[in-house]
C-alpha cells in the first residue's frame, strides 16, 4: 500500500525549522505514549500479584490456626501432627474459596512469566523505563545524524558550484590575453629560412592557443591588404601558455619568398637577372596573421574563442618588421 503523494508533497513543502519542529513533538509524544504503557503494565502486573499474594495468605492463616488449636488439644507428635495437617486441609469445606495451586506445580514455560509478574521490583522496572528512553533517544540521533549527513552533502554541493561560479567570474573578469611581437627573419648557414616571432599570455588565466594562421604579403599598391586575405592558411597548434610564459613560433618561407628575402638580406641567390624584388620593393613587404586561442580555469569550450590579430610591415633600414597602428590588424578579443 502506497501513501498518497500529497502527504509526501506537503512535507517537502514545508521549511526545514518546520520539519524540525515535527520532529522534535514526535519525539515527545512516542516517550510519553512508552512512559503510559510501562506505567500501566507495571500497576496491572503489581495488582495481579498483590492478590496472588492475598489468598496466598488467607489460606495459609487459616491452616496455621487449625494448626494451633490441634497442638493446644491433643499435643501428638510431630508426625500425628502433619498427618492431621494434611487432613484438615485437603478437603476444603462448602462455601470456601479453593486454594490456590503451588507454585511448584507452574509448567515451566510459564515460570520466567511468574518470576517477571511479581519479583519485579523498582530498580527493574526503572531500568526497563530508562532503557526504552535510550533506545528512543538513540533512534532519534540516528535520524538527526542522517539528517546532518544529507545537509553536509548538500553544503557541499553548494561549495562546489560556489567555487565553480567563481572560477566562472574569475575568468570572465580576468580572462587571457594573447599578444604577439619580436618577428624577425632567421635561418642558418647565411640563408634566410622563416619568420619567427613570440605569442605571450599577459593575462590572470591559462590560454590554450589551438589555431595560427599567417602569412607575407607583397600588395600592388603602399594601401593595406583586405583584412583577412585569402592567403593565410590556418595552422593548427595545440598547446597552453600560463599566465606571464611565451612560446616561440616559426612561419616557413616558401621558395619564392626565400629568393626574395635572401635577396632583401643582400645574398645574391637571385637579383635582379633571375627576377627578384629590388630593395625599394621591400617597403610596403606586409606580414599578417591571426592567434586562436581558449581562455578558462577549468573546462575549455569553444564558446570561449578568443583571438588575437597581427600586421607588420618590413623595415628596411632595420631589416625588422615594424607594427602597423590600425585597429583593423591589430586587435586582441
Amino acid at each position: 500500500m502506497r501513501w498518497p503523494h500529497y502527504k509526501s508533497e506537503e512535507r517537502r513543502s514545508l521549511p526545514a525549522d518546520g520539519r524540525e519542529r515535527n520532529a522534535f513533538w514526535w519525539f515527545v509524544v512516542w516517550v510519553i505514549t512508552g512512559l503510559c504503557i510501562i506505567l500501566y503494565g507495571l500497576n496491572s502486573l503489581e495488582r495481579s500479584c498483590r492478590l496472588e499474594e492475598k489468598e496466598l495468605t488467607n489460606y495459609h492463616g487459616q491452616a496455621e490456626i487449625k494448626q494451633t488449636q490441634t497442638r493446644k488439644g491433643r499435643g501428638t507428635s510431630t508426625n500425628e501432627f502433619a498427618a492431621s495437617f494434611e487432613l484438615r486441609q485437603a478437603p476444603p469445606q462448602e462455601g470456601q474459596k479453593q486454594p490456590p495451586e503451588a507454585k511448584e506445580g507452574t509448567p515451566p514455560a510459564l515460570a520466567w512469566w511468574d518470576h517477571f509478574r511479581c519479583d519485579l521490583k523498582v530498580g527493574d522496572a526503572a531500568l526497563v523505563f530508562f532503557t526504552y528512553c535510550l533506545v528512543v533517544v538513540g533512534a532519534f540521533q540516528a535520524f538527526f545524524l542522517r539528517k546532518s549527513i544529507i545537509d553536509t552533502g548538500i553544503a557541499a554541493r553548494a561549495a562546489q558550484a560556489g567555487v565553480k561560479l567563481a572560477q566562472e567570474e574569475f575568468r570572465l573578469s580576468h580572462p587571457a590575453h594573447i599578444v604577439v611581437g619580436r618577428f624577425m627573419l632567421s635561418g642558418q648557414n647565411d640563408t634566410l629560412e622563416q619568420i619567427t616571432f613570440v605569442i605571450r599570455n599577459v593575462g590572470h588565466t591559462t590560454a590554450r592557443v589551438f589555431r595560427i594562421g599567417a602569412g607575407l604579403l607583397k600588395p600592388e599598391s603602399d594601401g593595406l591588404p583586405p583584412s583577412r586575405p585569402d592567403g593565410l592558411v590556418p595552422e593548427g597548434v595545440s598547446y597552453d601558455l600560463a599566465p606571464g610564459q611565451g612560446q616561440i613560433h616559426t612561419w616557413k618561407l616558401n621558395q619564392e619568398w626565400l629568393e626574395q628575402a635572401n635577396f632583401l638580406y643582400g645574398f645574391e641567390r637571385g637579383g635582379r637577372e633571375s627576377g627578384g624584388l629590388r630593395p625599394d620593393d621591400y617597403s610596403s613587404l606586409l606580414f599578417m596573421g591571426y592567434v586562436d586561442y581558449l581562455t578558462a580555469t577549468g573546462l575549455m569550450i569553444e564558446a570561449d574563442t578568443r583571438q588575437t590579430g597581427f600586421l607588420r610591415r618590413f623595415n628596411i633600414g632595420t631589416k625588422r618588421f615594424i607594427i602597423v597602428d590600425d585597429p583593423d590588424y591589430e586587435y586582441q578579443d
